[in-house]
């Protein structure tokens, strides 16, 4: 009767070491991928701060991520399909990337070397590019409160007098 009860419990530990071991694979399939990379500039230093926005362009859903005090960026837990990368910082031209295909479990590795951009021409792009949004913001706000901000704006001291 001893052998027969170490028999029974070998078995068992048998049987429950494979049922564990088959359902580990299971964990190991993601069914979304990741994009991540590394944003430097021209000399090859990285550039923390940086805000990467990841576009799913099928249907227009985007992520926003920022680059760590290395550069590095990563978006996981994407959806397959078609991406587009932006990367935007200031002092920075902004960059692009389209065309990028991630199937699932798939890590796409796309970095970015910025170039210093010309202040005076980025910010008259941002304020053709965001004017719309300001002027709609503004026209919001109702025309008593300007009113109000404007009279406040003429009546102030002209010098600070200290007593």
């Amino acid at each position: 009767m001893r052998v027969t009860r170490l028999g029974s419990v070998c078995v068992s530990l048998l049987a429950a070491w494979c049922v564990a071991a088959s359902a580990l694979p299971l964990f190991g399939q993601v069914a979304a991928g990741e994009i991540t990379g590394v944003v430097k500039d021209q000399t090859g230093s990285a550039v923390p701060g940086a805000a990467v926005t990841v576009t799913n362009v099928e249907t227009n859903r985007q992520r926003v991520v920022a680059s760590s005090g290395d550069g590095v960026y990563a978006a996981p837990s994407l959806a397959p399909g078609k991406y587009r990368v932006d990367v935007e910082l200031a002092g920075f031209k902004p960059m692009r990337r389209e065309g990028i295909r991630l199937s699932t479990g798939e890590k796409a590795r796309i970095d970015f070397d910025l170039v210093v951009g010309d202040v005076l021409r980025d910010s008259a792009e941002q304020r053709a590019t965001y004017g719309f949004q300001f002027m709609s913001s503004v026209s919001s706000v109702s025309g008593g409160a300007l009113d109000s901000a404007s009279t406040l704006m003429r009546n102030r001291p002209s010098r600070v007098t200290s007593y």
